[in-house]
């Protein structure tokens, strides 16, 4: 299982590096606040929804905090729901960013 693969290489940042496996569907933080959060190939599978998921992103979140997003599919309705939201877009591979992917 991929999750359990990735708990194994992050074993040395101790509690410092949190992995979940669940619905986000409300915030996660309690006291302490994330300073990063990966989604990596899932905003695409959470269609409709994936606005609802950066809100819950941005609640849990400390203030200079970053959601980086991987994933396949690149939207004028994302980018100006996330120009909107103070989510940054930074097109990496498209034929907006750093080229077409090889």
């Amino acid at each position: 299982d991929m999750l359990e693969r990735a708990r194994c290489k992050v074993q040395g940042f101790g509690s410092r590096m949190v992995l979940l496996h669940r619905a986000y569907d409300a915030p996660v933080a309690t006291a302490a606040k994330f300073d990063l959060i990966v989604l990596s190939y899932s905003l695409s599978m959470i269609n409709p929804g994936f606005d609802e998921v950066l809100r819950i992103c941005k609640t849990d979140l400390r203030p200079a905090g970053i959601v980086a997003v991987v994933d396949f599919h690149n939207t004028l309705r994302r980018r100006r729901f996330c120009d909107q939201g103070g989510i940054l877009v930074e097109p990496q591979m498209t034929d907006q960013g750093l080229g077409a992917a090889q």
